[in-house]
């Protein structure tokens, strides 16, 4: 279980340094894909994690 709450410490100090990397490209008129690509792969293994951690402790109830 603890491992899951670094996995997800991790994800989310990920989400937050590619939306400010984002959010710097923008200001400056210029795309940097490996950010995009980044947040949405963030996003998605959060979602994932959330899921299969939702799942396991109300399986274990």
């Amino acid at each position: 279980m603890q491992i899951i709450l670094y996995a997800l410490l991790l994800i989310i100090l990920a989400v937050t340094w590619a939306g400010s990397v984002i959010a710097y490209a923008k200001e400056y008129n210029t795309k940097i894909k490996w950010a995009e690509r980044l947040l949405v792969s963030a996003i998605v293994t959060l979602l994932f994690l959330v899921g299969s951690s939702m799942t396991y402790y109300f399986t274990t109830l």
